[in-house]
């Protein structure tokens, strides 16, 4: 998964009715979340990579996407059901282009201010999970340990073998995981002395989905371990 589709998994997330285009608002669902929000998304991708925006023609009215080091980025394509934006006719346009329009505006900053609204949920949830993971952790070494006393060394090595040993390290490497997810989570933005929402480009490499970062849950580790 690259950068951009992490991004991409969040801003799914922060959509919303409000930062839909009102034209096409009453047409807007959860089933195509996309719809009405190429504006304000090709700003929210420029914030963090940089690069060109550009306009073209699709379904008759104006699409935004992104162009980055060359290549072509739209996020929001998908509200098309299957139709190809008119790419090859796109021409650039510049954010103060797009913000001149006072609704576009609006619907950025509401944007913004979901995707960082979205990001404290994950980052409750994965704190949450995280100290639970720990003290999973924490309880299961104490009890594989426990198993050893007035036990050979060569029983101790043989046992680092195990299917529960396995296990163990495993859980390691998705504590490992959910402590670089809960970093990144917490640089995304910052508020600014002027009081506005900020976004810094930064690595977005350990950016996960939350429910697809652990498996198994702690709940079902807490069982097994």
């Amino acid at each position: 998964m690259t950068k951009v589709d992490k991004l991409k998994n969040i801003l799914i997330d922060a959509w919303s009715k409000e930062t839909c285009s009102p034209g096409l608002r009453n047409e807007w669902s959860k089933e195509n979340p996309s719809l009405g929000q190429c504006a304000v998304t090709a700003l929210i991708v420029n914030d963090f990579f940089g690069g060109e925006i550009m306009r073209c023609m699709a379904s008759s009215r104006s699409h935004y996407y992104n162009m980055i080091d060359n290549e072509l980025v739209d996020l929001t394509k998908e509200q098309f059901l299957g139709e190809e934006p008119l790419y090859d006719d796109g021409k650039e346009r510049t954010r103060e282009y797009l913000l001149g329009n006072e609704d576009t505006k609006k619907r950025y900053l509401l944007l913004k201010k979901n995707l960082l609204e979205t990001n404290k949920m994950k980052l409750i949830h994965s704190e949450t999970m995280l100290r639970n993971l720990k003290e999973v952790q924490k309880e299961s070494i104490k009890r594989y340990l426990a198993q050893f006393n007035g036990k050979p060394n060569n029983y101790i090595y043989a046992a680092t073998t195990s299917p529960t040993f396995e296990r163990l390290l495993k859980l390691q490497v998705i504590i490992d995981e959910y402590e670089r997810y809960v970093a990144n989570l917490k640089g995304i933005g910052y508020i600014t002395k002027f009081g506005k929402i900020a976004y810094s480009r930064i690595d977005l490499d350990y950016w996960n989905n939350i429910y697809d970062c652990v498996n198994p849950t702690a709940e079902e580790l807490r069982m097994t371990l």
